[in-house]
C-alpha cells in the first residue's frame, strides 16, 4: 500500500502552529491596501432581493441537488484557463499556483454526501468505523490543495470598510453585492494583472470553492481577507478550509448546508484508498494529479453491489 499524500509546500514546513478559528488577527504591518482603477459599473443583486430560478445548465430543483448550492470547481478551472500569462504569474506569486493547474473540476454528489456524513467535526477525521479513519487537518489540505498556510487566520466576517472598498473596486455604486458572474467577467484576459485582479480572484475562489455561496451573489464575509493583497499569502488558507468544513458538518440537516470545499474532501478520500487497479502518480499537489476520469474510476471500484461506498480495502491511516 502506498502513502500518496507526500506533497508539502514550503509554507507547510515552516513550523507554524494551527490557529484557533476564534483567534483575532494581529495587526499586519507594512501592508498596503489594494490599489485599483474603478471598473465599469455592473448590474448586481442585493442580498435582500429574491434569487431567480436555477441556471439553465443546472438540474431541475430537487432537495438533493440543492444541497450542492453553487459549489463548482469547474468555474474556477474555467477562469484559470482563460487567464493571460501575467495573470497566472500573479496568482502563482500569491502561492495559489496549484489552483491554476487543478484537474478535479467535477463533484460526485453521492460521494460528497457520503463523506460529509462520515466527517466527525470534533475529532476532525473521516470516520469509517472498522475501515479506518482519515485525519482531516491542515497538513492534508496543503498536500492536496497546496494553498498557503500562513501565520494569521483568514477573517471571514462582514466589515463595513472592507465592503465599501471592494464595491468601489468592482465599480459598484449602488451598495448591492456583486454576483459571481459579475466577478468572473472582471477576471477575463482583458483586465490587468494587478492587486485588484488578485483580490477579485480570491473572492471568486472563496465563493465558488472554499466556502461556496448559497445564491448567485458574493458573500461580503470574504472581503476582509482580500483588502491587503500583500498579506494574502500570509493567511492560513488551509485552516480556513478546515474551519468551513467543520461549520458545514455542524449544519447537517439544515437547508443548503453543503458549503464546504468538496474537491479537497473528495481527493483526500480517493487518494487514501488501497487499489492497484489505477496508477496514480505519487508526487505533486494531489488536486493537480487526480483528474475527473481517475476519480470516477476509483469511485466506481469502491461502490458495493447495493450502491453504497466502501468496497475497496481498508482505507490507509494517514499520519
Amino acid at each position: 500500500m502506498k502513502q500518496r499524500l507526500q506533497y508539502k509546500s514550503v509554507s507547510a514546513g515552516n513550523g507554524h502552529k494551527e490557529q484557533s478559528p476564534l483567534q483575532s488577527v494581529p495587526p499586519l504591518h507594512d501592508v498596503h491596501p489594494i490599489a485599483f482603477e474603478p471598473a465599469p459599473t455592473v448590474d448586481c443583486l442585493s442580498v435582500e432581493e429574491e434569487i431567480p430560478g436555477v441556471e439553465t445548465n443546472v438540474a431541475p430543483k430537487k432537495e438533493k441537488v440543492n444541497l450542492f448550492n453553487r459549489s463548482s470547481p469547474m468555474k474556477v478551472v474555467r477562469v484559470c484557463k482563460g487567464m493571460t500569462r501575467e495573470q497566472r504569474t500573479l496568482i502563482s506569486e500569491a502561492e495559489f499556483s496549484a489552483i491554476l493547474h487543478m484537474k478535479c473540476s467535477k463533484l460526485i454528489p453521492e460521494l460528497c454526501r457520503f463523506l460529509i456524513e462520515h466527517f466527525d467535526p470534533v475529532a476532525c477525521v473521516l470516520d469509517f468505523g472498522e475501515r479506518g479513519k482519515i485525519p482531516v487537518d491542515v497538513q492534508s489540505v496543503v498536500s492536496i490543495m497546496a494553498v498557503p498556510m500562513g501565520s494569521f487566520p483568514v477573517l471571514y466576517k462582514q466589515n463595513i470598510d472592507a465592503t465599501s472598498s471592494v464595491l468601489e473596486m468592482m465599480g459598484i455604486n449602488n451598495g448591492k453585492q456583486p454576483t459571481l458572474t459579475a466577478v468572473e467577467k472582471q477576471l477575463g484576459h482583458g483586465y490587468p494583472a494587478n492587486a485588484a485582479y488578485l483580490s477579485k480572484f480570491i473572492i471568486y475562489l472563496i465563493s465558488s470553492m472554499f466556502a461556496p455561496t448559497t445564491g448567485i451573489y458574493v458573500s461580503p464575509k470574504c472581503y476582509p481577507a482580500v483588502i491587503n493583497t500583500e498579506a494574502i499569502q500570509r493567511l492560513n488558507w488551509a485552516r480556513f478550509i478546515i474551519d468551513i468544513l467543520i461549520q458545514t458538518a455542524n449544519a447537517k440537516g439544515n437547508k443548503n448546508w453543503f458549503k464546504a470545499c468538496m474537491p479537497y474532501l473528495m481527493v483526500l478520500y480517493v487518494d487514501s484508498l488501497q487499489t492497484d487497479a489505477v496508477d496514480v502518480p505519487v508526487g505533486g499537489p494531489r488536486i493537480c494529479v487526480w483528474t475527473n476520469k481517475l476519480i470516477r474510476r476509483v469511485v466506481d471500484l469502491d461502490i458495493n453491489t447495493d450502491g453504497s461506498f466502501g468496497k475497496l480495502p481498508d482505507v490507509f491511516f494517514l499520519v
